[in-house]
């Protein structure tokens, strides 16, 4: 899970034995939509949705570092190939490069 995240955890036995039964069912479901006096207040979601969204979000956020650097390209790139020859390198060689130190 992500480290952010849990940051901001509260252990569901600080809400309550009613809270249990709720966020057993927002697993079950995914997502819950709290209401008052029939209005939506907030949306209960689970950790697996929540890293589903930011995952997305973050996809969204490369692919318009992408576009912006395509549309700015002076054409004077190198394709990942070229690179890792020039480095000499290879696709698998960062295979074992950890997530955190690509970007």
């Amino acid at each position: 899970m992500e480290a952010a995240m849990m940051e901001n955890a509260l252990p569901v036995s600080a809400l309550g034995e009613a809270a249990k039964g709720l966020f057993a069912d927002v697993r079950r479901h995914g997502a819950r939509v709290v209401v008052e006096d029939e209005n939506p207040v907030g949306v209960l979601i689970s950790a697996e949705e929540y890293e589903k969204m930011v995952d997305f979000i973050e996809d969204i956020r490369v692919e318009q570092i992408a576009a912006e650097r395509i549309a700015h390209s002076t054409g004077k790139g190198i394709t990942m190939e070229a690179y890792l020859k020039k480095h000499g390198m290879t696709a698998e060689d960062l295979e074992d490069v950890p997530e955190d130190e690509i970007g």
